[in-house]
């Protein structure tokens, strides 16, 4: 019988599987030594031909050499375990990453003559960094925070770098937990290490960063200081420069200039157009389409058109780069739309719809139903989360008052309940009082229909509870 042609090419993949094998056993069989093994460390590591799958299959194999020669657990075995834990992050796998990279830091940090602390800072970072990405804030603070403590024992820019990076990255998260006095803090420490080590790009992200958190204070006096002085440090056409337009946006918002803020909006989309970031791009047409919102909504036109094409653009850049949360957000402000024209149910079902991305483990799709405290627990942006549920609220609230159906009030109830368990936890955390006093300001008008929800529902004992709680 002849050999038809997937005969030939299972034969020729079988034989060049053969010769791989028989290749790998040649190259790395024989036990070497210290110095061998790091320089076929290092040459894989420099070897810009090979794919991270491919990568990997080498640094397992030099690592299997390495194991059963038994060279010493040094800063070269650290290394291969920190390069490892990399490449696992980058090919979808954060858990393994997390492991190798644990182990990684647990040889730098033991204190033996034949290792490395510098590289543990990094590890840290990296650490950190795979936590955040998997939404594990508390975690990822955590090695932030050794990042920060074992990398300022060193004097070096390249250490002190990644000292600076965890101050920008514990910025964000507080800033997205909605700890804008932390935030501040934290920004301030960067910044001193930034300068020291005479870094423009990340002083001006510092800035920019503080800036942000001072303009949801509605600091704006401090947010226009810093913002005009990270444009000094500014990379005109970088995304440095991007984020510039995007606070100075924010500010000018925040003063009820809608016209210079969609300005720098568009300078922003600009910037990260003409550099292909997509991911970023969305995230400038949701903010620009916030901006249109509020517009509309101040000046009283209510005309939303504008506002809801920057929106279904965002989402659908979001989709294409793989941006889930600002899809989410895209989604959620549509809604917001739809509630402001008094188009409730479609309100509730896109508020319902963004739910159910926002918290995984809550599949239930009737819009009448919400999460429980526990499943949200899990869930680091408690921020969004809490605004999601409070405009759930409000809007089964108004289907109330325009149907009378009592379904609808009881869900407002539950859900209000919710939130408010949410808010407690958000307070809880927090540990600034310019923070605590701004949560009191921004959640007044959440407790104002939940109290009012209430009364609709003929419960003052539920509405003194909320009463007591927004004090």
């Amino acid at each position: 019988m002849r050999p038809t042609l997937v005969h030939k090419f299972i034969l020729i993949s079988l034989y060049t599987a053969i010769f791989v094998a028989l290749f790998s056993v040649t190259s790395f069989s024989q036990c070497i030594t210290s110095l061998g093994f790091y320089n076929k460390l290092t040459s894989t590591e420099r070897d810009t031909t090979l794919s991270a799958d491919k990568k990997l299959i080498r640094f397992f194999t030099l690592q299997r050499l390495a194991d059963s020669c038994g060279l010493p657990r040094d800063s070269v075995y650290a290394r291969l375990l920190h390069r490892i834990g990399v490449l696992k992050f980058s090919t979808g796998k954060p858990n393994e990453a997390i492991s190798y990279t644990i182990a990684s830091t647990q040889i730098n940090t033991s204190g033996k003559s034949s290792t490395n602390p510098r590289l543990a800072v990094n590890s840290y970072y990296n650490l950190g960094y795979y936590l955040r990405e998997l939404n594990r804030y508390k975690d990822a603070l955590v090695y932030f925070d050794l990042c920060t403590i074992t990398g300022n024992a060193f004097n070096d820019s390249a250490t002190l770098s990644h000292v600076v990076n965890a101050r920008i990255a514990k910025a964000k998260i507080y800033h997205q937990t909605g700890d804008f006095q932390k935030a501040i803090e934290e920004t301030a420490f960067g910044l001193r290490t930034a300068m020291f080590i005479n870094s423009p790009a990340k002083i001006a992200t510092l800035l920019n960063e503080r800036a942000l958190a001072y303009s949801a204070m509605n600091q704006f006096s401090h947010a226009m200081n810093d913002v005009n002085k990270a444009a000094l440090f500014t990379d005109k056409t970088g995304s440095t420069s991007a984020d510039n337009f995007k606070v100075k946006a924010t500010i000018s918002e925040g003063a009820n200039n809608y016209r210079e803020a969609m300005a720098y909006h568009k300078r922003a989309i600009a910037v990260h157009s003409k550099n292909g970031d997509t991911a970023s791009l969305s995230n400038d047409y949701l903010d620009a389409g916030n901006t249109l919102r509020k517009e509309a909504m101040n000046n009283k036109t209510e005309d939303y058109r504008a506002a809801i094409n920057h929106y279904i653009k965002a989402a659908q850049l979001a989709q294409k780069s793989g941006n889930n949360e600002t899809a989410i957000k895209a989604t959620n402000n549509l809604a917001a739309i739809a509630f402001r024209t008094k188009k409730y149910t479609d309100a509730a079902t896109g508020y319902h719809k963004s739910l159910l991305q926002v918290v995984p483990s809550f599949k239930n799709n009737n819009a009448l139903s919400y999460p429980t405290h526990r499943q949200c627990n899990p869930i680091s942006d408690k921020n969004f989360l809490s605004l999601l549920l409070a405009n759930k609220a409000e809007c089964l609230l108004y289907l109330y008052k325009q149907t009378q159906n009592k379904y609808y009030i009881n869900a407002a109830l539950n859900t209000a309940l919710l939130t408010d368990s949410l808010i407690t936890d958000m307070r809880h955390e927090q540990t600034g009082e310019q923070s605590k006093l701004y949560w009191r300001s921004e959640t007044r008008e959440f407790f104002t229909n939940a109290i009012e929800a209430c009364y609709e529902a003929n419960d003052p004992s539920l509405a003194l509870y909320f009463m007591e709680k927004s004090r």
